[in-house]
């Protein structure tokens, strides 16, 4: 069972659920947070912050047409290719750490060769976007 965030998230997106998570399993949309089902560990932890009452367990969902339906959107999320992607999002399987001297990611859940080509690809991304200098530029600034 996993841990599904619903309508009352769309256009808020507070993220105190991101920084509560233990895991990294909540992703950013464009317009609301989304939960992977296969990295969730299920500890709720989301659940007891979320400012707008929005996430709520899977197992919950029995006879609530609404919330079926956001259990299948946020699914899909993972599942569907989405706009400006190759292929689906699948399993990340991690977050970067970023600090003053570069990348680290930290990984999570399987470790598949496609998990673990996502991780190379968002340390890349990092690397890329030169975010490490604009943080060490910034803590040098104080």
């Amino acid at each position: 069972m996993a841990f599904v965030i619903g309508k009352e998230c769309i256009d808020a997106q507070d993220h105190a659920c991101v920084d509560v998570c233990p895991v990294d399993c909540i992703y950013e949309g464009a317009r609301k947070n989304y939960i992977n089902p296969n990295e969730c560990i299920d500890c709720g932890a989301c659940e007891i912050v979320c400012p707008e009452v929005a996430i709520f367990p899977s197992r919950k969902i029995r006879g609530d047409e609404e919330r079926q339906q956001f259990t299948t959107d946020n699914a899909e999320f993972f599942t569907v290719r989405l706009a400006g992607l190759d292929e689906p999002l699948g399993d990340p399987g991690g977050a970067p750490l970023l600090g003053v001297n570069g990348v680290c990611m930290i990984s999570h859940g399987r470790s598949t060769g496609k998990a673990i080509r996502n991780a190379i690809r968002a340390a890349e991304g990092c690397v890329n976007s030169q975010v490490i200098a604009h943080i060490r530029e910034g803590v040098a600034r104080g």
